[in-house]
């Protein structure tokens, strides 16, 4: 990326910034051009201590633009302990697109944005997986999904992340339309009707609203009225269970042991 435009992306980053803590135009100026330049050391001399972490972690990312992966690798290790040294660690790893051994160390040194790093990461490879997968070609691309989570999450947690990255995808092909049964593909029934939720959710705007209408989970026409996107014939018994899904009650949690009676005193 040019330097220039990565000049302009900061200093409309910081404005918000400046608003808050009026700071002098030479000062604004400064927190840009080390920023944008890659010279973590010049965010030494802002006005605002507050900003200097902040800047250098901006630096650091800039050298990664510059191709100085060692040199940006360094500058967040130099940075004090806390959210911007985490922060720092975490943009390396995407702007590197750290896979492997290389992203576990990144992600490790990344603090509280650790799973949202580990999480980045395995996204994007399953958007490029899913997204190159033709249509009927589904049970083969979400397999190759679920290796890519448990290489990252280990195989308690990676099905999981890769069955929510799987419904997401089959989601997005409804672009909060009707469903209709093309749009599932070869994916397996159950998934699709889950990916229907996410959808019915979505024009909801939330479970507690959307439960209000779960008598009307069987009528269309109700749906329709509402904005919501209801189903083509082919896809009823995929749409039905994905209501049922969603009106069903949480499951209750397992009875503890019966309480013991306290013995009179």
């Amino acid at each position: 990326m040019a330097g220039g435009g990565v000049a302009a992306r900061l200093w409309m980053l910081s404005l918000p910034l400046w608003a808050c803590r009026p700071a002098p135009p030479a000062d604004a100026r400064r927190y840009v051009d080390a920023a944008a330049s890659g010279r973590g050391e010049d965010c030494a001399a802002l006005a605002d201590p507050a900003l200097a972490d902040e800047c250098r972690t901006f630096a650091a990312w800039a050298r990664v633009d510059a191709g100085d992966e060692a040199g940006a690798r360094a500058a967040c290790a130099d940075l004090a302990p806390g959210p911007w040294r985490d922060e720092c660690h975490f943009g390396l790893a995407d702007r590197l697109d750290a896979w492997g051994e290389p992203l576990r160390a990144l992600c490790g040194q990344a603090g509280a944005f650790r799973d949202a790093c580990l999480s980045h990461a395995l996204g994007r490879r399953a958007q490029a997986v899913l997204g190159a997968s033709p249509l009927g070609d589904e049970a083969a691309a979400f397999a190759q999904v679920e290796a890519l989570a448990v290489e990252v999450y280990g195989p308690s947690r990676g099905p999981g992340r890769a069955r929510a990255l799987t419904r997401k995808a089959l989601a997005s092909r409804l672009d909060g339309g009707e469903l209709r049964r093309e749009h599932c593909g070869a994916a397996p029934p159950e998934l699709c009707a889950e990916a229907y939720g996410v959808v019915l959710l979505a024009a909801a705007g939330s479970r507690a609203a959307l439960a209000t209408s779960c008598p009307d989970g069987g009528d269309p026409l109700a749906l329709r009225a509402r904005g919501w996107p209801a189903w083509s014939p082919d896809a009823e018994e995929i749409a039905r269970q994905g209501w049922r899904q969603l009106c069903a009650p949480p499951p209750r949690p397992p009875a503890g042991p019966p309480s013991r009676p306290t013995p009179p005193r």
